[in-house]
This record gives structure tokens, C-alpha cells and sequence, in this order.
């Protein structure tokens, strides 16, 4: 037997002959626990903010606590109260190009990737959201802008 990575990495060897079998057990598992009603989901947040707050100058801060992972996780910040603008689309493969004004007057572009499936700016547009984000930094043409 191997082992590597982290403690919360896992992986395993099978025999190859052994796939067959393994794959009908994985799919019928995966099925009974796709039948089960999901739990609701729960999400610390470390701070919440508004618009204007979610700088180039937060990011530095942020990126200086890294680096992340299982044992000092991404801060997660909570946008509320967003009023979803017209200007929403779906772009790329099923992304969510959110635009949005804050309580402060404050407009800003999210992007929340792969969540077109789950929000249509149709059924959203003239609503007011919370949201949860990671700052990041974007470069595009040259341009340097944070990224929710």
C-alpha cells in the first residue's frame, strides 16, 4: 500500500480486473446518496463587506494570510443585500457575469462560476441577493482589478 499527499487527500489502488465490480458499487452508492434529501447548507463567514471595500488593497491583506488550505482556509466574505442590475448574463461555459449595486450606490461585476444552471439573470434581475465571495486578483489586457 502508498500513501502521499495530505491527511485530507485520499486514493486508493484496485486491481484492474477489479474496475468492473468497483464501478457498479460506485455508481449504485452514488445513486442511494443522490436520492437522499440534502442537508442545508451552512457556510462560515468571515466578514462581511461592502462593494467599495472589495479593493486591490483588501486582496494584498488577504493573499498575505496564505497560504491556504485545510488548516487556515480562504476567508469567505458575505456581500449583502446586492440589488441584481439588467446587465446580468451568463458568459464562458455556463458562468454567471453578475452585475450589482450595494446598499452604498456602489455597482460592481461578480462572477460565479458555473452558476448560470442555478441562477438565470432573468429570474433574478430587480432582485436583492446575498453573496458569498473570495477576492481575488484578475489581469486582463493589462488591466489589474479584483475579482469577486
Amino acid at each position: 500500500m502508498e500513501f502521499g499527499g495530505h491527511r485530507e487527500a485520499g486514493g486508493f489502488s484496485i486491481r484492474e480486473g477489479a474496475i468492473p465490480d468497483f464501478q457498479k458499487m460506485f455508481e449504485e452508492v452514488v445513486e442511494e446518496m443522490s436520492r437522499c434529501p440534502a442537508a442545508p447548507s451552512v457556510f462560515k463567514v468571515d466578514a462581511e463587506v461592502p462593494l467599495g471595500a472589495c479593493s486591490l488593497e483588501l486582496f494584498s491583506f488577504i493573499e498575505r494570510l496564505g497560504p491556504f488550505g485545510a488548516g487556515n482556509p480562504e476567508p469567505v466574505l458575505m456581500v449583502g443585500g446586492l440589488e441584481v442590475l439588467s446587465g446580468t448574463r451568463v458568459v464562458g461555459d455556463g458562468h454567471l457575469k453578475l452585475e450589482a449595486r450595494d446598499r452604498e450606490g456602489d455597482v460592481r461585476s461578480l462572477i460565479g462560476f458555473s452558476l448560470a444552471r442555478a441562477w438565470k439573470p432573468a429570474d433574478i434581475t430587480g432582485t436583492k441577493v446575498d453573496v458569498l465571495i473570495n477576492l481575488r486578483k484578475n489581469v486582463y489586457q493589462g488591466k489589474v482589478e479584483p475579482q469577486l
